[in-house]
């Protein structure tokens, strides 16, 4: 109940910030035009200056702004926040001074900020409000909110609210600016929500236009939420004057995620949603285990890159690295795994000789027994299926079918965390 009632507080603080925007002059505290929106870094907005027109009670905190209505005390409870402060605002108190208020409530603590600009390019400002209950705030972070609001003929109105994302965390704006040269102005921030050995980060981006055309959420698909923390930004990566958005995704804080390594996501503009440009793991080799090897050789023989999979499974047998998770029995088996994979790979490439003698070297390696199958029986299927009919789909279902009837016979590949890719046996030799 103290989380919702947190969450409320923020987002009803939210909603009268925007309100004095329709009526008012939106010129608050760091607002800007399009052209000079930037903000990365953000910064706290200042709070209230010593010297301001505006005079405060001793008593109960509260302050008159010259030629406004006063404005609400410090909230007692939700119910004075959301009905003093909407009653402020409707009787056409100024955004400055309400922004003023939320520095004196504590909502722009820690990187809070309430920020006017043409999100649209229709000329007239939308507010973007970043809020952070900073009185509830614990070891793993504060609750905060953000929110978009737009005013039309029927009043101010919610655009977007990082509630719908389903998440509770500590919001971060990273940009407010012109991301890819269309008109208006687009909003990337990121939740940041911790545990007990861990945060996660959840980056948001949202683009508007007059036309509707585009309106909202711009990622396609949607980040999932849980990405491993690690760096939002935006740079023009290729150099054609439209920024793209960049994800390094860092690594998980548990001893049960496994070896991990990290990555680079990119997404660009498409010319209508910002989707996926490139992934690419930003880990040197030389500190990969050697399941890594292997997951993405599976990975790029499934898309037709065979020659580049089989380097991979050859690394694994030439040169396993010593990677402090794979101990010398596993690092052998995973080597007859890698045999397996080769012999098949080079089957459904259509390289049958060398398929052949492929199947030949796994024989010498892994004489075939009844004792011990694991990938010895799973590779034994295959190749006997395959040395009888010639054909690699009639090969591959009866290496999948050993898996299904052998469950622990690839078990190992499983064996590396969560964060790795766990196996079912139609993964064994996903080769119809």
């Amino acid at each position: 109940m103290r989380q919702r009632l947190s969450t409320l507080l923020v987002v009803a603080a939210v909603s009268l910030m925007a309100l004095a925007a329709c009526d008012s002059d939106p010129d608050i505290e760091g607002a800007e035009s399009s052209e000079s929106a930037s903000v990365v870094p953000t910064s706290p907005a200042p709070a209230a200056s010593t010297t301001s027109t505006s005079t405060q009670s001793a008593v109960d905190g509260a302050f008159t702004p010259a030629g406004s209505p006063p404005v609400p005390a410090l909230p007692r409870s939700l119910e004075d926040l959301a009905g003093s402060a909407i009653a402020y605002l409707n009787d056409g108190g100024d955004v400055r001074d309400l922004e003023q208020a939320a520095d004196r409530w504590g909502f722009l603590d820690g990187g809070g900020q309430v920020r006017a600009v043409d999100l649209d390019g229709d000329a007239s400002d939308e507010v973007v409000v970043v809020a952070i209950d900073a009185a509830n705030a614990s070891a793993t972070g504060a609750p905060g909110a953000v929110a978009v609001y737009a005013c039309d003929d029927a009043g101010w109105h919610v655009v977007h609210s990082s509630a719908d994302a389903g998440v509770e965390g500590t919001p971060e704006l990273v940009a407010l600016d012109d991301l890819n040269g269309e008109p208006g102005v687009e909003v990337l921030y990121q939740l940041r929500t911790c545990g007990a050995h861990t945060c996660t980060l959840l980056p948001v981006l949202l683009g508007y236009r007059p036309d509707d055309q585009v309106s909202g959420p711009l990622f396609t698909p949607p980040f999932e939420v849980g990405v491993p923390e690690g760096a939002l930004s935006v740079d023009d990566t290729n150099g054609d004057g439209v920024r793209e958005v960049v994800l390094d995704v860092g690594t998980v804080g548990s001893a049960g995620a496994g070896p991990q390594r990290e990555y680079r996501h990119v997404r660009g503009w498409d010319g209508t949603r910002y989707s996926a440009v490139s992934t690419a793991v930003t880990t040197p080799e030389d500190q990969w285990a050697v399941i890594h090897f292997l997951q993405d050789a599976d990975s790029i023989a499934a898309g037709g890159q065979y020659d580049e999979a089989l380097a991979l499974y050859e690394r694994v047998l030439r040169d396993p690295p010593e990677d402090g998770w794979t101990g010398a029995e596993e690092v052998a088996s995973l080597q007859t795994y890698a045999r397996y994979r080769t012999m098949v790979t080079l089957a459904v490439a259509g390289r049958a000789d060398d398929a052949e003698a492929a199947a030949t070297t796994f024989a010498e390696h892994a004489p075939a027994s009844t004792s011990t199958p694991g990938f010895i029986g799973i590779g034994h299927a295959f190749r006997a299926e395959y040395g009888l009919s010639g054909d690699p789909g009639a090969a591959c279902a009866a290496a999948v079918a050993y898996a299904e009837q052998h469950p622990k016979s690839f078990e190992l590949l499983n064996a590396f965390g969560y964060t790795n890719t766990q196996y079912e046996p139609s993964d064994i030799c996903p080769f119809p």
